[in-house]
């Protein structure tokens, strides 16, 4: 199981929960259940300016939009350390993610494709 938060406090605030949860399945079912804890890292978040152009840019096109705090970083953590980073998320069918039955409507991922491609342009003129 992963959990993930966009602050730690957030993040260490569900642990206690899961091992409630996990107490009870093993109680119910009569089994052992172990928890190993791989990787423990903290939430870096996205750049402030990025994130709001990228907002900017999907109310302009009319596109509902939700702010992530589930580690929004999460693919970009390594390149947020060296670059002002943003991601955007195209919608899953059912919310499924990671996962082998991972589909997205083509409407959606084009939304996106658009929102990123105005954003770019929104920065390269702010750069240059």
């Amino acid at each position: 199981m992963e959990i993930r938060g966009n602050t730690k406090y957030k993040i260490l605030s569900i642990v206690p929960i899961l091992e409630s949860y996990i107490n009870s399945i093993q109680h119910k079912y009569n089994v052992s259940v172990s928890r190993n804890v791989i990787l423990n890292q903290d939430p870096t978040g996205m750049n402030p300016i990025i994130i709001e152009i990228l907002k900017r840019q999907a109310e302009a096109k009319g596109y509902k939009y939700s702010l992530l705090g589930s580690m929004e970083d999460h693919d970009a953590t390594h390149m947020a350390n060296i670059t002002k980073t943003g991601m955007l998320f195209v919608p899953s069918i059912d919310g499924k993610s990671h996962c082998p039955e991972e589909k997205s409507e083509i409407e959606d991922i084009e939304k996106v494709a658009n929102v990123l491609l105005q954003a770019i342009l929104d920065l390269d003129i702010k750069i240059s």
